[in-house]
């Protein structure tokens, strides 16, 4: 018997609900809090909504850096490298930053790991459709013609 589908389910649902329930006009500290605890609760997707929202009240270099932290982790790898570049733009010319010197050399990791990943996750360019001559027709018993595409050599 597998429960785990339904405790995801029953999860994700009471941490929607639970944000749901964050005032219209949660302060800022609200917003942040209820973002670190989506995260380390793994939803990822209401961490980064609820940081976007207190990053329209007052953006600082460290909610920049989770804002790109959660954008790595939805698989949004250039949203995430731009959010981390930010970072450390903002960070360094915020010299009133606590941790300043971390938070830099944070978002610098996140950086050049973010750029290695958008390396080898590149798009390869479209690709022409198979000429007819590399293909083969195969006919099964009792079904249709059937068309056989040789796969390309790398």
């Amino acid at each position: 018997m597998r429960s785990w589908p339904i405790a995801a389910s029953t999860f994700a649902f009471t941490a929607v609900t639970w944000a749901q329930q964050l005032p219209a006009n949660a302060t800022r500290d609200q917003l942040i809090d209820a973002a670190l605890t989506a995260h380390e609760q793994g939803n990822h997707i209401l961490a980064l909504d609820l940081a976007q929202r207190a990053g329209r009240m007052l953006m600082r270099a460290p909610l920049r850096q989770f804002i790109a932290v959660e954008l790595q982790e939805l698989g949004r790898v250039a949203e995430a490298l731009e959010a981390a570049r930010q970072c450390v733009t903002e960070a360094e010319a915020d010299h009133s930053l606590q941790h300043r010197r971390a938070v830099i050399r944070t978002c610098r990791q996140l950086v050049t790991a973010l750029e290695s990943r958008a390396r080898s996750t590149t798009e390869r360019p479209l690709e022409p459709p198979p000429h007819p001559a590399d293909a083969t027709t195969t006919q099964p018993a009792n079904e249709p013609h059937t068309l056989v595409v040789r796969p390309q050599r790398e």
